[in-house]
């Protein structure tokens, strides 16, 4: 009994998985190359916000008799909130906001927008600031204040806070 078989002859076959190979390497290649230039564009983004909160984000509080121009104070009465004042100078480019951490002995409070949205403290600028921070039954004794710019950057939609420029104040630098 003889049987009729039919193969794919070796040059076919050959031809096939080459084919195979270098379709499977296009879509490989395709898809390697969306991958790294996608990485390089948020590199990029990120070294350039990073440059700039490095370089050209500068704050500082501002002295008074060569004592920083902060004050905390705190109420006789636990339910009262508390005030935070200090002076910033700008030293930099414009900054668009700031937030401030206010950290207690019992928690932390943070004040995501402290200058508002209509209102940046300019190049070159002095500014005193003001604000409320919670009650002593909230987050106890203030023991310091962070503060830290936040700046606008080319690419990104909303701003970007600087942890690079911030500014930490001890209680024990309270002037008041």
């Amino acid at each position: 009994m003889r049987m009729n078989k039919r193969a794919v002859s070796p040059l076919i076959a050959t031809v096939l998985l080459i084919a195979f190979a270098v379709a499977l390497g296009a879509i490989v290649m395709s898809w390697g190359k969306d991958y790294v230039e996608e990485t390089q564009d948020t590199v990029t983004t990120k070294s350039s916000q990073a440059r700039i909160c490095t370089l050209d984000t500068s704050i500082k509080v501002h002295k008074l008799g060569g004592k920083p121009s902060f004050c905390v104070t705190e109420p006789t009465d636990p339910s009262a909130e508390k005030t935070i004042t200090f002076i910033l100078d700008n030293r930099g480019d414009v900054i668009d906001d700031i937030k401030v951490a206010v950290i207690g002995d019992i928690d932390v409070y943070n004040n995501q927008s402290v200058l508002g949205a209509t209102v940046d403290l300019d190049e070159a600028t002095t500014k005193k600031i003001t604000l409320k921070a919670p009650s002593t039954e909230k987050i106890g004794s203030i023991e310091q204040v962070i503060i830290t710019p936040k700046i606008q950057v080319e690419g990104a939609s909303e701003g970007i806070y600087c942890a690079q420029a911030q500014i930490e104040l001890d209680r024990s630098e309270s002037t008041c």
